[in-house]
């Protein structure tokens, strides 16, 4: 599922320099639909209707955080275990390690941070249980990814 909303922020400068000190004002853009080619797949966006009712549907079953051993995450048991187990195949559904569904397909995007230029970006991203940034040059052809790095993990 894509996720529905994507939080932006333009910098008052060309320079990435002083980037987290600047603290631009952020954006957002709700009904985020971008334009995806993915052969013979389908794509189903995520709503907060759509959100609810897989929530619902998965329920809320599982085991402590920690149980049996410290480094054991939560994990969905019962019905819970049963519906992610047939709903996983089609939704790439997580269980959060400590409770809850992480729904959205990854990776998200938490912000992205475009140059007053808008000829790069830094995109702020989690995969998971971890994340990291982005970095995209505006071409002739397309926004290209410069580099890319995990800077954090849960």
């Amino acid at each position: 599922m894509v996720q529905n909303k994507i939080s932006y922020s333009v910098l008052s400068t060309d320079s990435f320099n002083m980037f987290y000190a600047l603290n631009p004002s952020k954006y957002s853009i709700s009904d985020f639909r971008p334009p995806l080619n993915l052969d013979k797949s389908k794509v189903l966006y995520l709503t907060p209707e759509y959100k609810s009712a897989i929530n619902d549907f998965l329920g809320a079953e599982a085991t402590e955080l920690g149980e049996g051993n410290i480094m054991n995450p939560s994990r969905p048991k019962g019905t819970s275990a049963e519906r992610y187990s047939m709903l996983r195949p089609f939704i790439p559904i997580l269980h959060g390690h400590d409770s809850g569904w992480n729904i959205e397909t990854n990776p998200t995007v938490d912000l992205i941070t475009f140059n007053k230029s808008l000829t790069k970006a830094i995109v702020q991203f989690i995969v998971g249980y971890q994340g990291g940034e982005a970095t995209l040059i505006r071409s002739n052809s397309g926004w290209v990814i410069k580099e890319s790095k995990t800077t954090w993990i849960e």
